[in-house]
């Protein structure tokens, strides 16, 4: 009994160490999320470096703080192809738009201020009045749509303090976002009377 159990003991013991060693390998194989992080800032890497830093992240969740705490500076730099005196003109290159699709699908909040900074970048020159409501050409304000309640407060403010433009937009997503708290905000904009351009929107848009 003694041989017996003392057997069965060490088929354990083996066992969980070959798991370790397994787990062990496995994480090596994988690239870290700072190297997949410099690859993601890369023209010919950036598509592949998305797909594996929103699977690490999701299920790691250092990845996905790692993430919250460097995306928004690559989001804040905005497309480097992207002439804002020309905004419907050059479409925004992949590194910066899958920053902003990570951002998005991770619903990263940090990253609010940073979309919102180029909430008016399309990816089409198209400028009809469904597609400008739906910002479906406009990857920083579908983010900001995704990442919702969260950029609430982000949005409230531009729309206070943005151009014209930027306000149109920022009235845009909390239409979308369409939560208690994002009509609240609508609601308390337009009491506050300072935006007669937007006001009939706001009111037809929370009926």
């Amino acid at each position: 009994m003694r041989f017996a159990a003392r057997t069965l003991m060490i088929g354990v013991a083996l066992s969980c160490a070959i798991g370790v060693g397994a787990q062990a390998a496995r994480a090596q194989a994988q690239p870290g999320v700072a190297v997949l992080f410099r690859e993601l800032q890369s023209d010919r890497s950036t598509d592949q470096a998305e797909d594996k830093l929103f699977d690490l992240a999701q299920s790691n969740p250092s990845a996905r703080r790692y993430l919250a705490l460097h995306l928004p500076a690559m989001i804040e730099r905005g497309p480097k192809r992207f002439d804002p005196r020309h905004p419907n003109r050059e479409f925004p290159d992949p590194e910066w738009s899958n920053a902003v699709h990570l951002a998005a699908g991770l619903k990263i909040a940090e990253a609010a201020p940073a979309l919102v900074k180029w909430i008016e970048v399309r990816t089409s020159p198209l400028t009809d009045s469904y597609i400008q409501a739906t910002l479906a050409y406009q990857p920083a304000g579908r983010a900001l749509v995704q990442i919702g309640d969260s950029a609430v407060p982000i949005l409230r403010r531009a729309m206070i303090d943005g151009g014209s433009a930027q306000r149109w937009d920022a009235m845009w997503a909390l239409l979308l976002i369409d939560s208690p708290k994002a009509k609240a905000a609508l609601q308390d904009y337009e009491a506050n009377g300072r935006d007669r351009e937007l006001a009939p929107f706001i009111r037809r848009g929370l009926r």
